[in-house]
């Protein structure tokens, strides 16, 4: 029988060479974090290294439970099936200790954990590509739902038009994609109560100087672009269908290309204070674009876009037109999170588990996104053809293969072959398809629960059905 701290060592030393191998998470990151945000841990089997990577496996098999994340960690430890019998007694496959562990863990942690694989993702892909010589983001947000607990429900508030007792705690996220390889590079949460642009404005002063932010009308407003070229930022957004449109007024540039001033707006927007709005100038002038979009089949349509890049020549207004279609991206990186990771639903029971879980989340994802860029650059494919969900299926199915793995060679040769069978993976290329935003399959005939469940359990009609 091997004690808990070689056993505990054994599955410390595997897991760094694997994690090392693939690149997933680099252990001296945790160890760093865990000293800067000053956590101790006694020596047991749960180190933060441990509970990190079992953390990580958790979300990459769609949130599975915590039981299912211990089990196949302590599978992972053993190579053959003797192995794993003789050292199984040791080990308790029980959930409760890795939870502790997990809420233990500081959020700085898992922070700094995914800063340095953003910053790992950033470098090669703003430097391999970046359009009109600029680095690009896009912006846009959504929601998911919680656990219907108490401090749930207070922290992040159903939606008002929901019965009480009936809905779930929502959240509301404002994402940040990178144009180039598409990882999350910033995001936050709060409550319904807060609008889109004002969870923007708290992530502005983390974005380098010069980057480009893409985004739909909702946040091209008289402010906000104001507050974009505070922060030495620029803003390509599709225009406002409530603001005219008048190619006649303002500096012509060229065909469906001119300057346009705008006036400074008589009432603040909401959460801007009366001191904040006097700092705002008084008129803002703008670059409105607009482009015809021709596609063989359909009905042409005019394409209006407001950017504060200004000037026409480095920044044409087909490069213009081109970049806005990217914005469709988005929508399909928050499908990647929400359908194919299963992050629509979050299960932790309190605020502070649910900000870990939306931070291991971005770290999966980034993950993911990662190994799409190296078998991209190693294949010379493009990464945003590639599949998000084939990568995940392919990793999920050469993990077990790697915990055997005894030396560097054997993982790198695995690890190689991975790359190689992501890049073969190329999603077709279907421009302009369209597809019914529609269920087809047919929910179950079952009423739905429009009272708390503790009234409808002693209702007649609900237990006869």
């Amino acid at each position: 029988m091997t004690s808990i701290t070689s056993f505990a060592r054994r599955l410390k030393n595997q897991m760094q060479s694997t994690a090392l191998a693939v690149e997933l998470v680099n252990p001296a990151d945790v160890e760093i974090a865990c000293a800067a945000a000053g956590h101790r841990w006694r020596q047991c089997f749960w180190t933060p290294l441990v509970t990190v990577l079992t953390f990580l496996r958790q979300v990459l098999q769609g949130n599975c439970s915590c039981r299912q994340a211990v089990a196949l960690t302590l599978t992972a430890l053993s190579g053959t099936a003797d192995a794993a019998a003789e050292e199984g007694d040791e080990m308790s496959g029980e959930p409760s200790a890795y939870s502790q562990a997990r809420q233990k863990l500081p959020e700085a942690v898992l922070e700094t954990v995914n800063r340095r694989l953003v910053e790992r993702i950033q470098q090669p892909a703003a430097a391999a590509r970046r359009w009109c010589g600029r680095e690009v983001v896009i912006v846009d947000g959504s929601s998911v739902s919680a656990p219907d607990t108490p401090e749930l429900q207070k922290a992040f508030p159903q939606p008002s038009g929901q019965k009480s007792g009936c809905g779930f705690p929502v959240l509301r996220l404002l994402a940040i994609f990178c144009w180039a390889s598409g990882s999350l590079v910033e995001w936050v949460a709060d409550s319904l109560h807060v609008g889109e642009l004002a969870l923007l404005r708290r992530l502005l002063d983390r974005l380098a100087r010069g980057t480009v932010v893409l985004g739909d009308s909702y946040y091209g407003s008289y402010y906000d672009l104001v507050l974009l070229q505070r922060h030495g930022l620029d803003g390509v957004y599709h225009w406002h269908r409530r603001r005219p449109t008048n190619l006649r007024r303002g500096t012509r540039l060229g065909r469906g290309d001119h300057w346009v001033t705008w006036t400074k707006p008589r009432i603040p927007p909401r959460g801007i204070s009366a001191e904040e709005w006097g700092r705002v100038p008084e008129t803002l002038t703008v670059r409105h674009v607009q482009t015809a979009i021709d596609i063989p089949g359909f009905r042409s349509r005019a394409l209006d876009l407001v950017t504060t890049l200004m000037d026409p020549q480095a920044f044409p207004v087909a490069e213009l037109a081109d970049l806005y279609r990217d914005r469709w991206l988005v929508e399909l990186n928050l499908r990647s999170l929400k359908t194919t990771l299963r992050m629509e639903v979050l299960k932790g029971q309190s605020v502070e588990m649910i900000r870990k879980e939306l931070l291991a989340y971005q770290l999966v994802y980034n993950l993911i996104r990662w190994l799409m860029w190296q078998a991209a650059q190693a294949h010379g494919v493009d990464a945003r053809r590639l599949s998000f969900a084939g990568t995940q299926q392919r990793v999920l199915a050469v993990l077990p293969y790697l915990a055997p793995c005894r030396t560097r060679a054997e993982c790198h040769r695995m690890v190689t072959l991975l790359l190689a069978r992501i890049a073969a993976d190329l999603v077709p290329d279907r421009p302009n398809r369209i597809e019914p935003r529609a269920v087809k399959r047919r929910p179950k005939n079952y009423r739905r629960l429009t009272k708390p469940r503790a009234v409808a359990r002693t209702m007649a009609y609900f237990i006869n059905g």
